[in-house]
């Protein structure tokens, strides 16, 4: 729950802090103080949210770019994310017939040991996935 917090994610400090002191003087103690209070919710009783929105803020950057990118360029998309590293679980590819001659290949998790990856393993193996025919088309 957002609470008072922000509205529409705009916070009352960010709006005192973008103009600079003149305009900081200009507003109403009132607001100084209603800003002064938001600040200090944040870093106390808002801090686990503050934190949330902003690993939140991430997933929706990507989605977005996920969303808007052509198929063929999806791979990139998961590509370019800021990791430090990734762990993935054993996977095999299970294949059906859909019929009318359309196969559907799945990447599949497996029993076994995960593999962590660095930000370059992790591009050389969707590399390798995107080589081998492999594409995201739905998320």
């Amino acid at each position: 729950m957002m609470g008072s917090r922000s509205v529409l994610g705009i916070t009352l400090l960010g709006l005192l802090t973008g103009g600079g002191a003149a305009q900081k003087e200009a507003l109403p103690p009132k607001t100084l103080e209603l800003a002064r209070q938001q600040e200090e919710r944040d870093r106390t009783t808002w801090a686990a949210e503050v934190e949330a929105q902003r690993h939140e803020a991430v997933i929706i950057a990507f989605w977005d770019r996920l969303r808007k990118a052509a198929v063929a360029e999806r791979l990139s998309v998961f590509a370019d994310l800021p990791l430090s590293r990734i762990s993935l679980g054993p996977m095999v590819s299970e294949e059906r017939d859909l019929g009318l001659g359309i196969r559907e290949t799945r990447l599949v998790r497996k029993a076994g040991t995960k593999t962590d990856l660095s930000p370059a393993e992790w591009r050389e193996w969707l590399e390798g996935i995107r080589q081998q025919g492999f594409a995201v088309v739905q998320s």
